[in-house]
């Protein structure tokens, strides 16, 4: 899915989608939307703009991109995010608690987990626990996160 790069970059170049805060009630922004729809191309164009401000912006539930991504297996998304130096809140924790890893292993997906562990900044995330006392591994799926920590 490449989404519709050319919309996004007519939305970043009108005044009004920026001068708004670009939020919906929900607190989601455009770079949520193409994060959860598995946009990548989208995701790259909102991030490489400067005028697109709401990169670490987060989700009424406290939810940044990353999450999203995540927990929808959005592996080129969660690459696009972790690799990209205006995106900051990699270890983000929701309302819960819980961060990127979480939400990709709660969801089974693996190569996510796997993505995720390999990132230098994530590393620290699989020890992390949610306001309820989980891991990620405790949460995880269909050996989601032991095969990204116990790779064969």
């Amino acid at each position: 899915m490449q989404g519709h790069p050319g919309a996004c970059q007519a939305l970043l170049e009108h005044p009004r989608f920026i001068g708004e805060g670009a939020k919906d009630k929900e607190g989601w922004t455009a770079l949520h939307w193409a994060a959860s729809g598995g946009y990548a191309t989208v995701c790259r164009i909102l991030l490489a703009s400067a005028s697109f401000a709401e990169v670490a912006a987060r989700t009424g539930r406290g939810w940044t991109a990353l999450h999203l991504a995540a927990a929808h297996g959005f592996e080129e998304v969660c690459h696009v995010l972790l690799t990209h130096p205006r995106f900051k809140t990699v270890t983000a924790q929701d309302c819960v608690g819980r961060n990127a890893l979480h939400a990709a292993a709660e969801a089974g997906h693996r190569d996510v987990c796997k993505l995720l562990m390999g990132h230098e900044s994530c590393r620290v995330l699989a020890s992390c626990k949610d306001y309820g006392g989980s891991t990620a591994s405790d949460l995880a799926v269909g050996g989601a996160l032991e095969v990204a920590l116990h790779p064969h």
